[in-house]
C-alpha cells in the first residue's frame, strides 16, 4: 500500500504525502483521486446521435470488448463511426 501511494504521489509530483504530517488535505486528496480507477467508458451506441457541443469535440467510447473508438460531435450530434 505504503508503495502504491509513493507512487501516486511522484506521478502528481508531490514530494511528501502518503499519511506524513507535512502533507496538506489538497495534497491528500489529489493522491485519493488519483489512485481511483477511472471511470468507465459510455457504450457507443448509447451516445451516437444524442446531444453535444461544442461541434468538432471527441468522446472516447467502448463496445463492451474494445475501448479505442472515438464519437466526434458534428451538428451538435454525436457520430459515433463504430455504430452500425
Amino acid at each position: 500500500m505504503r508503495r502504491t501511494l509513493t507512487a501516486v504521489c511522484l506521478s502528481l509530483g508531490l514530494t511528501a504525502c502518503g499519511g506524513t504530517e507535512d502533507t496538506t488535505e489538497a495534497q491528500d486528496r489529489q493522491v485519493e483521486q488519483a489512485a481511483k480507477p477511472p471511470p468507465l467508458l459510455p457504450y457507443c451506441w448509447d451516445i451516437d446521435k444524442t446531444s453535444c457541443s461544442p461541434v468538432g469535440a471527441t468522446q472516447n467510447c467502448q463496445d463492451g470488448i474494445w475501448s479505442d473508438y472515438v464519437c466526434t460531435c458534428r451538428s451538435y450530434t454525436w457520430d459515433c463511426d463504430e455504430v452500425r
